[in-house]
């Protein structure tokens, strides 16, 4: 994938969030699937894979996947890298 592609879809994952004034969490607003105990995970596809938000912020943050994440906001839909 060339820099300006990663840039393109970078600028749409970004632009797929909504700000919750009152947590400061980033909603996601694109796809999203339900895990078996309920929880629901947003999903984007980049680079011909379908990822999940919370790694792909932490991708565009720090430059790597991490292998694991947690959400300190307990909100899985949320794109707040500080959260």
């Amino acid at each position: 994938m060339t820099d300006k592609k990663i840039s393109e879809r970078r600028a749409k994952f970004e632009s797929m969030f909504m700000p919750e004034p009152n947590t400061g969490c980033l909603l996601w607003l694109g796809s999203a699937y339900r895990t078996k105990s309920g929880l629901q995970y947003g999903t984007f596809s980049f680079m011909n894979k379908s990822e999940k938000i919370h790694r792909l912020v932490w991708f565009f943050a720090f430059g790597r996947f991490p292998s694991v994440l947690d959400h300190k906001c307990r909100v899985t839909l949320c794109g707040n890298v500080n959260h």
